[in-house]
């Protein structure tokens, strides 16, 4: 039995379209490998590699801050913090604040910093289940201590 030009053309075209399927699927799969989510962990053990830090702090680009937090939740596994300025959502005075209920950051105008921006991922942590707290210990003393050496491991 002999193919045809067009037999032998239309066959590549449904071949490349299923090796392009499985791409997909490979990397997918990849990512949900990648994203495994980290669970209970200790402050001590919730704080990046140096690398990971590093990569944090020097970062660019049009969307550093949506690209800062994609490369810490990718870490973690989890879902990444929205962060938008709205005076409205943060309490009299404060200068950004986590909603867990939402996964989002608010910040006042002025108040959006790379520390403060730690901060409130680390209250993003908490509420996701990533870091556990012991009973007493003091989530905004915690918050504080993550950005101060997230921003010191990354230099």
């Amino acid at each position: 039995m002999e193919i045809t030009e067009r037999q032998w053309r239309n066959l590549s075209v449904k071949l490349d379209n299923i090796m392009s399927e499985l791409n997909r699927v490979q990397n997918r799969v990849k990512t949900i490998e990648q994203r495994t989510q980290k669970r209970g962990l200790s402050f001590e053990e919730s704080i990046p590699p140096h690398s990971i830090c590093f990569e944090v702090l020097h970062s660019e680009g049009l969307n550093l801050l949506e690209n800062q937090m994609k490369i810490l939740s990718d870490y973690y596994g989890i879902n990444t913090m929205g962060n938008f300025n709205c005076d409205a959502k943060v309490p009299s005075g404060a200068i950004a604040c986590y909603h867990p209920s939402e996964s989002n950051a608010y910040y006042k105008k002025g108040g959006w910093g790379m520390d403060v921006t730690l901060h409130e991922f680390f209250h993003h942590l908490v509420a996701q289940g990533v870091v556990h707290l012991n009973k007493g210990q003091h989530e905004e003393h915690w918050a504080n201590k993550y950005a101060e050496i997230v921003m010191l491991r990354g230099k």
